[in-house]
């Protein structure tokens, strides 16, 4: 192992078959503050507002979101463990242009979690 690299995570079969993905389709329009990238200088903020290990910083910011006169959303952001990915907080006023598609196991779909395995360096145990 690398100095600083995390260690490699064991997951067992059974935790993947009692979590669940589930597949969700927007049906109206989102408006989301994007906080990533050129963005967060015009917010106020660094990247360590989402990806801090502790949360008041990033709970004040997002009260502060939710309270704004232009009554976002939500906000999308950079997944902390893996920044090449975005993702998206939503508060209740925005789960109303959201459907739910279909939900499956993790474990379902082997081809899709062997290319989960090589990218994010996870074994699985039986």
């Amino acid at each position: 192992m690398l100095r600083g690299e995390p260690p490699t995570r064991l997951i067992t079969m059974k935790q993947l078959q009692t979590r669940g993905m589930t597949e969700v389709r927007v049906t109206a329009e989102l408006r989301l503050v994007p906080v990533l990238d050129h963005h967060l200088s015009g917010l106020g903020v660094t990247a360590d507002v989402t990806s801090s290990r502790t949360y008041e910083r990033s709970q004040a910011f997002s009260l502060a979101v939710w309270a704004h006169s232009d009554r976002p959303d939500g906000f999308q952001y950079r997944c902390r463990h893996d920044n090449s990915l975005t993702a998206v907080a939503l508060f209740d006023r925005g789960g109303v242009g959201l459907r739910s598609v279909a939900t499956e196991p993790l474990d379902r779909d082997l081809e899709r979690l062997l290319r989960w395995k090589s990218r994010w360096g996870f074994a699985i145990a039986p």
